[in-house]
């Protein structure tokens, strides 16, 4: 840089109007630029597209993790809690509410569980996971009870009065039952209680069950005979059909009160487990050792992360994989930007040099170029979040019109976990997004900028 250049450089201001008025005419190139100006629409459409794709897959990414995590949560609990090896609970109603007065605890379930097939009134069948709870626990479940399509969980309980057996035969309508000798009377069997099931609909749809139907229960640990062992049968009534919105647990899962699964399991009187759910699952390790002073003996516990680790770091890499595949589209506009600004550089060669013999230093050359392409960069970002965000509030409305102009459903919750397309718009990743695009496109501007602020006016202007 000469002594001249130096001057001038001090007594420009960066960022002065001139430079503004200059790159604001070199952002809309003129008729005769026709390849630079396409070369430009090109790097705004990638900008815009990339920014756009970023944000919508990454909220939709963000709403599988969050509709999944909470559903696991909402169904399962943050923590189980067993016994020692080869021994159950039996003291699990006053255990129950030692621990559920721990700090923390938000609710304690005693939970029977167990795997086993079913099979409707008409044929067909599928595997089970039966679990047993005490109705007042099992109404404060939010996720079933809130969630019942037919019927009522307040019919799993009922008293049955079997009918009146008469045990004299055929007598004349107006005989009066006092008339009749005590053994020869029509007696009266005392009521039972009954207990009936629930089911999620996912599994009514399969085996064509409604409210109202028989189910047939099967175990394979049932009951040892002189024949060997011999699977253990019982058909329930169904009472209630719900829908969590998870396809495999509707699918899957079958509630009774906890006395029936206690009976079922050969479980009377004690269940093997207590599942925990906390006012806050991501600090459910602080929560381990209180549980256990609270219960006065070992337990052992498994957390939902550990339960679910693989399943939740799979997400977690693939959004963080999607992320850095969808910014390779901001990349490649970013090249773009790169190509076009080479392209202004070469066609205005003349006009460089006129400004650097009218003072302009080389630092105002610089920035001219970098504001022009920032000028791509910068707009394709804003429409691009703009888009963006439209997108991911309104995912649903769009997948929807989608599938009914088509005539196709474009996501299937059969081969899915939920039952519909989520969105979740994080604003700190959209301001993530929004920086690297800014900042791609600055540096895609650097290596032209640098080249137009080197250029020799003496060399350019040498054969006009």
């Amino acid at each position: 840089m000469t002594k001249r250049d130096a001057t001038v450089e001090q007594k420009s201001r960066p960022f002065a109007a001139f430079e503004w008025m200059v790159a604001s005419r070199y952002m809309i190139p003129s008729r005769k630029q026709g390849f630079t100006s396409v070369i430009s629409v090109i790097s705004f459409i990638g900008v815009m597209i990339g920014v756009w794709a970023l944000i919508v897959v990454m909220s939709v990414m963000n709403g599988f993790h969050s509709e999944l995590t909470s559903r696991i949560l909402g169904i399962n609990g943050d923590l189980l809690l067993r016994p020692g090896l080869d021994s159950n609970f039996d003291d699990y109603e006053t255990l129950a509410a030692r621990l559920a007065a721990v700090k923390g605890v938000k609710l304690v379930l005693p939970l029977v569980e167990g795997q086993g097939l079913v099979q409707g009134e008409f044929g067909g069948g599928t595997g089970a996971l039966i679990r047993g709870l005490r109705m007042a626990d099992l109404e404060k479940l939010q996720i079933v009870s809130s969630n019942i399509k037919e019927g009522s969980l307040h019919d799993l309980v009922e008293q049955e009065q079997p009918a009146r057996q008469d045990t004299t035969g055929p007598r004349h309508p107006e005989t009066r039952a006092e008339e009749l000798a005590p053994d020869t009377a029509e007696t009266a069997a005392a009521p039972y209680t009954a207990y009936n099931i629930a089911i999620g609909q996912k599994m009514a749809e399969t085996l064509g069950l409604s409210v109202g139907n028989i189910l047939t229960v099967i175990s394979p640990e049932g009951d040892q005979t002189p024949m060997g062992m011999m699977p253990r049968m019982k058909e329930y009534k169904v009472a209630a059909v719900f829908k969590t919105g998870m396809n495999d647990y509707d699918a899957a899962i079958i509630y009774m009160p906890l006395e029936e699964a206690q009976l079922f399991f050969n479980m009377e009187g004690t269940v093997p487990m207590f599942e925990v759910f906390t006012d806050d699952p991501f600090a459910v390790d602080a929560l381990k050792p209180k549980l256990e002073e609270a219960a006065g003996r070992s337990l052992f516990t498994s957390d939902w992360k550990e339960r679910n680790q693989n399943f939740l770091g799979a997400l977690r890499m693939e959004s963080t994989v999607m992320f850095f595949i969808l910014s390779l589209i901001v990349l490649v506009a970013a090249l773009n930007i790169i190509s076009g600004l080479i392209m202004l550089v070469r066609d205005k060669t003349h006009d460089i040099a006129v400004l650097r013999t009218m003072g302009a230093g080389r630092g105002a050359i610089m920035r001219i170029f970098i504001m022009a392409g920032l000028a791509i960069g910068i707009s394709g970002t804003f429409f691009g979040v703009i888009l963006g965000v439209v997108t991911s509030l309104n995912v649903e409305r769009i997948h929807n019109f989608i599938a009914g102009v088509t005539g196709r459903q474009l996501f299937n919750p059969d081969a899915y976990y939920l039952s519909q397309l989520p969105s979740k718009l994080d604003g700190g990743q959209v301001f993530m997004v929004v920086v690297m695009a800014l900042v791609l496109s600055f540096l895609a501007t650097l290596q032209p900028a640098l080249k137009a602020a080197r250029l020799d006016p003496v060399q350019a202007l040498r054969y006009e």
